[in-house]
């Protein structure tokens, strides 16, 4: 895990995107003591009580579709074209 989120620091940093982790409450933790890279850029934590797992698939479903969105909007406001 500690070179998972070590390599991923990097990727996380790009610009125009955001990132959600998802985790136990542990996750924080083991962040804050063994990747400091990655501790040094996460700007706040978000504890959730425990969802039924119909609400956990519509926030993913919801966050999905949002993220889609956000992307083709990017693409194209920057004159991209998918291939």
């Amino acid at each position: 895990m500690k070179y998972l989120f070590n390599a991923l620091r990097d990727y996380i940093q790009t610009e125009d995107v955001s990132w959600i982790l998802v985790g136990d409450v542990g996750l924080r933790r083991f962040i804050a003591q063994e990747v400091d890279r990655l501790d040094d850029i996460i700007s706040y934590e978000i504890d959730l009580l425990p969802l039924i797992v119909k609400a956990r698939i519509n926030s993913i479903d919801k966050a999905r579709e949002n993220s889609i969105d956000k992307a083709r909007d990017y693409i194209s406001k920057k004159g991209l074209k998918l291939g």
